[in-house]
């Protein structure tokens, strides 16, 4: 779990991605929910890498979740990386 600079919680989950909660309205949104291959994503760690961007480690892989434009960027293995 990690909170965003306007208090809002960023939720890790073991099958249903990511989560952004705010306390103050008691809403959650689903940020990332299935791997491009529609299978579940399990959240291990998010680690905060500056005021808005967060990376999310899962079982799948790494992504890059930008809390001020919403976008989601997710980083593979290519075959020439060792």
């Amino acid at each position: 779990m990690a909170q965003t600079s306007d208090g809002k919680l960023l939720v890790g989950t073991t099958t249903h991605g990511l989560k952004l909660f705010d306390p103050a309205t008691g809403f959650l949104k689903s940020i990332i929910k299935l791997n491009r291959d529609k299978t579940d994503i399990y959240v291990r760690e998010i680690i905060k890498n500056s005021d808005q961007e967060y990376w999310i480690g899962t079982e799948s892989g790494v992504y890059i979740y930008n809390h001020n434009s919403g976008a989601i960027i997710q980083l593979e293995k290519q075959n020439t990386n060792r």
